[in-house]
């Protein structure tokens, strides 16, 4: 191992054509050899061996996936995101089990920005029984507008029944459609910020509440009227929304 960086041009491309030839269970070296801290060359040639092996077989990768720690399994997701789709879909859901929450982020970065599982697929993360994996997926949705994505939420808070424990992942639910969201938003956000009357009285304040997070993240003019609007009311339901949202802004500060 400690001769891999210090091989010539000639010997490097040798061991190239070496490499793609030998049995699959020879993924395991290739892997310790990527984890030395190889050169940038190096490190192409060790993946597209590791890929054209996996290729053939694909129980050497996947047994690689769960025997080894976090370091080297976080230097094999480059690798794994070359494999072909079926294969580096298999092998980045393994890793959302992982207990490390940067190996799980970059699996559902690669699954997401890869496309490898159709949207609503994705969003049904967003209910996974880990907090961990519900959050990485909520951020990632949350990261650029999309329309699809939107409509998705708009759906998802109209139509689902939560329970109380899950108030939080309503309120971070409300804000992901602000960052993912547009004006075709504001209907939803209108009526459930200044109509939503004939909720129970837990979970109007919360929607409420939920619609004013929605508007200050969406950032348009549209939901700054609406804001304004909100903000100007004499209900007091309405005044300790904007009370308590004020509240954990500069809770949120504060602790910065």
């Amino acid at each position: 191992l400690q001769k891999w960086n210090h091989i010539n041009a000639v010997q490097t491309d040798i061991l190239e054509q070496i490499f793609k030839y030998l049995d699959p269970q020879a993924i395991h070296t290739l892997a310790l050899l990527l984890a030395e801290g190889a050169s940038q060359r190096h490190k192409q040639i060790l993946s597209d061996a590791m890929i054209t092996l996996a290729g053939k077989n694909m129980r050497p990768l996947e047994d690689l996936l769960n025997d080894s720690d976090d370091k080297l399994v976080e230097r094999l997701i480059p690798v794994i995101v070359q494999l072909e789709n079926e294969k580096s879909l298999h092998c980045l859901m393994k890793l959302l089990h992982r207990d490390s929450s940067l190996i799980r982020e970059k699996a559902i970065r690669a699954i997401m920005d890869r496309g490898l599982v159709p949207m609503r697929e994705v969003f049904k993360w967003i209910d996974d029984p880990d907090e961990v994996v519900r959050r990485l997926v909520l951020r990632q949705l949350g990261k650029k507008r999309d329309s699809a994505t939107e409509e998705l939420f708009l759906s998802y808070l109209k139509n689902t029944t939560f329970q109380k424990d899950q108030a939080d992942h309503v309120m971070v639910c409300f804000k992901t459609l602000g960052r993912c969201g547009s004006l075709h938003s504001i209907p939803y956000l209108r009526e459930t910020l200044l109509r939503r009357k004939w909720m129970p009285g837990f979970w109007r304040a919360l929607y409420r509440k939920g619609a004013a997070v929605a508007l200050e993240a969406l950032t348009i003019p549209e939901s700054e009227q609406l804001l304004d609007k909100a903000r100007r009311s004499l209900h007091p339901s309405l005044r300790s929304v904007f009370r308590d949202i004020s509240r954990e802004n500069q809770k949120n500060k504060g602790g910065r």
